[in-house]
Protein backbone atom coordinates (compact mmCIF):
# COMPACT_ATOMS: atom_id res chain seq x y z
CA UNK A 1 0.00 0.00 0.00
CA UNK A 2 2.55 2.36 1.62
CA UNK A 3 4.90 1.66 -2.11
CA UNK A 4 1.77 1.78 -4.70
CA UNK A 5 0.86 5.19 -2.80
CA UNK A 6 4.34 6.61 -2.99
CA UNK A 7 4.53 5.45 -6.88
CA UNK A 8 0.84 6.93 -7.65
CA UNK A 9 1.22 10.15 -5.83
CA UNK A 10 5.04 10.96 -5.44
CA UNK A 11 3.83 14.85 -4.61
CA UNK A 12 1.50 14.13 -2.22
CA UNK A 13 3.61 11.48 0.09
CA UNK A 14 6.63 13.86 -0.26
CA UNK A 15 4.98 16.94 0.44
CA UNK A 16 3.09 15.27 3.68
CA UNK A 17 6.04 13.50 4.95
CA UNK A 18 8.05 16.55 4.71
CA UNK A 19 5.88 19.13 6.34
CA UNK A 20 5.18 16.23 9.04
CA UNK A 21 9.13 16.03 9.39
CA UNK A 22 8.89 20.23 9.97
CA UNK A 23 6.41 20.42 12.46
CA UNK A 24 8.07 17.98 14.53
CA UNK A 25 11.43 20.17 14.06
CA UNK A 26 9.37 22.85 15.12
CA UNK A 27 8.27 21.81 18.16
CA UNK A 28 11.68 22.00 19.52
CA UNK A 29 12.55 25.53 18.40
CA UNK A 30 9.93 27.53 20.43
CA UNK A 31 11.67 30.77 19.48
CA UNK A 32 11.15 29.95 15.45
CA UNK A 33 7.47 28.45 15.85
CA UNK A 34 5.44 31.68 15.13
CA UNK A 35 7.51 33.06 12.38
CA UNK A 36 7.95 29.82 10.72
CA UNK A 37 4.03 28.78 10.93
CA UNK A 38 3.36 32.99 9.54
CA UNK A 39 5.78 32.41 6.99
CA UNK A 40 4.01 29.44 5.71
CA UNK A 41 0.34 30.51 5.92
CA UNK A 42 2.12 34.04 3.97
CA UNK A 43 3.45 31.47 0.86
CA UNK A 44 0.09 29.56 0.68
CA UNK A 45 -2.08 32.69 -1.62
CA UNK A 46 1.66 31.83 -3.90
CA UNK A 47 0.03 28.29 -4.57
CA UNK A 48 -2.64 29.92 -6.95
CA UNK A 49 0.31 30.27 -9.35
CA UNK A 50 0.70 26.41 -9.73
CA UNK A 51 -1.74 27.32 -12.81
CA UNK A 52 1.06 28.69 -14.77
CA UNK A 53 3.67 25.96 -14.19
CA UNK A 54 1.41 23.06 -15.75
CA UNK A 55 1.86 21.61 -18.02
CA UNK A 56 4.91 23.98 -19.24
CA UNK A 57 7.03 23.18 -16.05
CA UNK A 58 5.93 19.81 -14.85
CA UNK A 59 3.01 17.59 -14.80
CA UNK A 60 3.02 16.37 -11.49
CA UNK A 61 -0.08 13.50 -10.81
CA UNK A 62 -1.78 14.82 -7.90
CA UNK A 63 -5.22 13.25 -5.99
CA UNK A 64 -7.11 16.20 -7.14
CA UNK A 65 -6.78 19.85 -8.84
CA UNK A 66 -9.33 22.96 -9.53
CA UNK A 67 -7.99 24.59 -12.16
CA UNK A 68 -4.53 23.07 -12.26
CA UNK A 69 -3.93 23.77 -8.74
CA UNK A 70 -3.62 20.59 -6.24
CA UNK A 71 -3.80 20.33 -2.26
CA UNK A 72 -0.26 19.18 -2.76
CA UNK A 73 0.19 22.82 -3.70
CA UNK A 74 -1.06 24.44 -0.45
CA UNK A 75 0.92 22.25 1.20
CA UNK A 76 3.98 22.41 -0.54
CA UNK A 77 3.72 25.59 -0.53
CA UNK A 78 3.00 26.12 3.16
CA UNK A 79 6.38 24.36 4.09
CA UNK A 80 8.55 25.85 2.06
CA UNK A 81 8.01 29.27 3.06
CA UNK A 82 7.92 27.87 6.74
CA UNK A 83 11.41 26.35 6.43
CA UNK A 84 13.04 29.29 4.34
CA UNK A 85 12.59 31.19 7.28
CA UNK A 86 13.53 28.44 9.86
CA UNK A 87 16.61 28.17 7.89
CA UNK A 88 18.14 31.56 7.18
CA UNK A 89 17.03 32.28 10.87
CA UNK A 90 19.25 29.55 12.46
CA UNK A 91 21.97 29.47 10.24
CA UNK A 92 22.28 33.13 9.94
CA UNK A 93 24.02 32.58 13.31
CA UNK A 94 23.08 35.70 14.98
CA UNK A 95 19.99 36.43 17.38
CA UNK A 96 16.82 38.24 15.61
CA UNK A 97 14.29 40.00 17.50
CA UNK A 98 10.61 40.03 15.80
CA UNK A 99 7.16 42.04 16.37
CA UNK A 100 4.92 40.64 14.02
CA UNK A 101 1.73 43.25 14.22
CA UNK A 102 -1.28 42.35 12.32
CA UNK A 103 -1.98 45.61 10.41
CA UNK A 104 1.73 46.62 9.74
CA UNK A 105 2.38 42.72 8.62
CA UNK A 106 -0.58 42.54 5.95
CA UNK A 107 -0.69 45.81 4.30
CA UNK A 108 3.07 45.82 3.40
CA UNK A 109 2.20 41.62 2.63
CA UNK A 110 -0.38 43.40 0.37
CA UNK A 111 2.00 45.87 -1.45
CA UNK A 112 4.70 43.42 -1.63
CA UNK A 113 2.85 40.20 -3.29
CA UNK A 114 1.12 42.81 -5.41
CA UNK A 115 4.38 43.85 -7.00
CA UNK A 116 5.61 40.37 -6.88
CA UNK A 117 2.67 38.63 -8.77
CA UNK A 118 2.61 41.79 -11.48
CA UNK A 119 5.88 40.80 -12.26
CA UNK A 120 5.39 37.15 -12.59
CA UNK A 121 2.37 37.77 -14.70
CA UNK A 122 4.31 40.67 -17.16
CA UNK A 123 7.62 38.44 -17.20
CA UNK A 124 5.36 35.25 -18.39
CA UNK A 125 3.89 37.21 -20.92
CA UNK A 126 6.49 38.50 -22.19
CA UNK A 127 8.76 35.62 -22.74
CA UNK A 128 5.89 32.71 -22.24
CA UNK A 129 7.96 30.68 -19.87
CA UNK A 130 6.68 30.26 -15.89
CA UNK A 131 9.43 29.20 -14.11
CA UNK A 132 11.60 32.36 -15.90
CA UNK A 133 9.10 34.71 -15.12
CA UNK A 134 8.98 33.28 -11.12
CA UNK A 135 12.55 33.19 -10.65
CA UNK A 136 12.92 37.09 -12.42
CA UNK A 137 10.73 38.08 -9.24
CA UNK A 138 12.41 36.46 -6.75
CA UNK A 139 15.74 37.69 -8.26
CA UNK A 140 14.12 41.30 -8.55
CA UNK A 141 13.21 40.88 -4.97
CA UNK A 142 16.15 40.37 -3.38
CA UNK A 143 18.41 43.48 -3.98
CA UNK A 144 14.67 45.76 -3.33
CA UNK A 145 14.86 44.04 0.05
CA UNK A 146 17.96 44.27 1.08
CA UNK A 147 17.66 48.18 0.07
CA UNK A 148 15.31 48.62 3.07
CA UNK A 149 17.22 45.92 4.68
CA UNK A 150 20.93 46.12 4.27
CA UNK A 151 21.44 44.66 7.68
CA UNK A 152 20.55 41.32 6.97
CA UNK A 153 22.41 40.19 4.02
CA UNK A 154 23.75 37.44 6.11
CA UNK A 155 20.03 36.06 6.23
CA UNK A 156 19.76 36.42 2.50
CA UNK A 157 22.90 34.39 2.02
CA UNK A 158 21.89 31.74 4.88
CA UNK A 159 18.26 31.43 3.24
CA UNK A 160 20.10 31.11 -0.55
CA UNK A 161 22.68 28.45 1.10
CA UNK A 162 20.69 26.64 3.72
CA UNK A 163 17.56 26.39 2.37
CA UNK A 164 18.93 25.06 -1.04
CA UNK A 165 20.72 22.22 0.81
CA UNK A 166 17.78 21.17 2.79
CA UNK A 167 15.42 21.51 -0.22
CA UNK A 168 17.85 19.34 -2.60
CA UNK A 169 18.66 16.64 0.01
CA UNK A 170 14.37 16.13 0.50
CA UNK A 171 14.56 16.23 -3.19
CA UNK A 172 17.37 13.43 -3.88
CA UNK A 173 15.71 11.50 -1.07
CA UNK A 174 12.15 11.13 -2.89
CA UNK A 175 13.47 10.93 -6.03
CA UNK A 176 15.50 7.93 -4.98
CA UNK A 177 12.41 6.60 -3.43
CA UNK A 178 10.37 7.27 -6.31
CA UNK A 179 12.55 7.24 -9.31
CA UNK A 180 9.61 7.82 -11.73
CA UNK A 181 9.24 11.39 -9.41
CA UNK A 182 11.45 12.97 -11.98
CA UNK A 183 9.56 12.28 -15.09
CA UNK A 184 7.08 14.71 -13.56
CA UNK A 185 8.93 17.69 -15.14
CA UNK A 186 8.43 18.03 -18.87
CA UNK A 187 11.08 17.04 -20.83
CA UNK A 188 10.67 20.09 -23.43
CA UNK A 189 11.07 22.63 -20.83
CA UNK A 190 14.66 24.07 -20.38
CA UNK A 191 14.35 24.71 -16.89
CA UNK A 192 13.67 21.21 -16.54
CA UNK A 193 16.78 19.39 -18.04
CA UNK A 194 18.77 17.30 -15.28
CA UNK A 195 21.70 19.13 -13.51
CA UNK A 196 23.38 16.66 -11.06
CA UNK A 197 20.09 14.77 -11.06
CA UNK A 198 17.83 17.68 -10.15
CA UNK A 199 15.53 19.66 -12.61
CA UNK A 200 17.98 23.17 -13.21
CA UNK A 201 14.41 25.31 -12.41
CA UNK A 202 14.11 23.70 -9.00
CA UNK A 203 18.10 24.13 -8.10
CA UNK A 204 17.54 27.79 -9.38
CA UNK A 205 14.51 28.57 -7.95
CA UNK A 206 15.49 26.83 -4.01
CA UNK A 207 18.57 29.71 -4.50
CA UNK A 208 16.77 32.63 -5.20
CA UNK A 209 13.32 31.57 -3.07
CA UNK A 210 15.52 31.03 -0.40
CA UNK A 211 17.48 34.23 -0.32
CA UNK A 212 14.31 36.27 -1.31
CA UNK A 213 11.53 35.07 1.22
CA UNK A 214 13.59 35.48 4.49
CA UNK A 215 14.07 38.83 3.78
CA UNK A 216 10.15 39.53 2.79
CA UNK A 217 9.71 38.06 6.32
CA UNK A 218 12.33 40.06 8.14
CA UNK A 219 11.08 42.93 6.61
CA UNK A 220 6.97 42.31 7.26
CA UNK A 221 8.21 41.22 10.98
CA UNK A 222 10.15 44.16 11.74
CA UNK A 223 13.05 41.73 12.62
CA UNK A 224 16.34 43.60 14.30
CA UNK A 225 19.46 41.60 14.14
CA UNK A 226 20.84 41.85 18.04
CA UNK A 227 24.46 43.33 18.04
CA UNK A 228 26.98 41.09 18.99
CA UNK A 229 27.96 43.36 22.32
CA UNK A 230 24.41 42.72 23.54
CA UNK A 231 23.35 39.38 22.29
CA UNK A 232 24.57 36.92 25.80
CA UNK A 233 27.19 35.12 25.62
CA UNK A 234 27.52 30.74 25.45
CA UNK A 235 26.86 29.45 29.16
CA UNK A 236 25.91 32.96 30.29
CA UNK A 237 22.80 32.46 32.75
Amino acid sequence: MGPSLLASYPYLVASLVDLAAFLTVLAFCPGQRKPAIVAGCLALPFSLTGVLMVPTYWTPRVVGSFWKVSPEDFLFTFLTGGLAWLTAATFCRRPITIRIQPRHLFSRYALFAGCGLTTLLLGWRLCSDPMTAALISLVIGVPVLLALRPAFWRLAAAGALGFSVIYLLLARFWFVLAPEFIQQWTPDSRWSRPVGGFPLGELAWAVSFGACWPLLMAFLFQAKLVPPATAPEKGAP
